[in-house]
């Protein structure tokens, strides 16, 4: 009989994106057009929170790099925002 299998499958292309405000890096990534997901107790221990990022095949390069783009905005805007002794409110 004849193997049908694939062979060994890539691995899954979610990005976890650690972060103690998931809420707040969500809303900000859904304003910016991309549909992200927070991950906050109970479905993960209190201290893993994250925003699931689900990649698929046919994304360009070009909605990474936006996205890419729009998480580096919100870290800098955290960023001040600490600096400035104030907390973002998104």
């Amino acid at each position: 009989m004849k193997d049908h299998s694939l062979g060994p499958k890539p691995p899954a292309p979610i990005i976890g994106l650690l972060t103690s405000t998931p809420h707040a890096l969500s809303t900000y990534l859904l304003g910016k057009g991309f549909i992200v997901r927070p991950v906050v107790p109970p479905t993960v221990p209190a201290g893993e929170e994250r925003v699931r990022v689900c990649l698929r095949a046919g994304i360009g390069r070009d909605v990474v790099k936006r996205l890419v783009a729009a998480i580096e905005e919100w870290t800098r805007l955290q960023i001040l925002d600490v600096t400035e002794g104030v907390r973002a409110k998104l």
